[in-house]
């Protein structure tokens, strides 16, 4: 039986639904986006501490200024590095909260 986590709606024709590519072992978006992170990093150079410098760091530096937000400690690059890998290139802080760790199981 073939696992689809999200619902019907990923089983889609669409190049970002993983179902097409549960058999090589991307059992999840966050896999999927791996592969697409992976690859930006083997054609531009980019590397974790560029890409995530104006992303992870900056998004819980606003998220820090919403009393309703929950992440409220501050994230810098050494803790976004520091974080483990769950589905390599991408980090524990690269998933969304709602919606990536309902598939995750990271007691880390």
């Amino acid at each position: 039986m073939d696992t689809a986590y999200g619902g019907a709606r990923v089983t889609g024709g669409a190049i970002t639904s993983y179902f097409y590519y549960a058999p090589w072992g991307v059992t999840s978006q966050g896999a999927l986006y791996a592969l697409f992170f992976q690859r930006h990093k083997l054609l531009y150079g980019t590397t974790d501490e560029a890409a995530r410098r104006g992303r992870d760091v900056a998004f819980r530096k606003h998220a820090c200024l919403n009393p309703n937000a929950v992440m409220q400690k501050p994230l810098t690059i050494q803790d976004y590095l520091n974080a483990p890998y769950i589905a390599e290139p991408l980090r524990l802080n690269d998933y969304c909260l709602i919606n990536g760790c309902g598939v995750m199981d990271h007691r880390s």
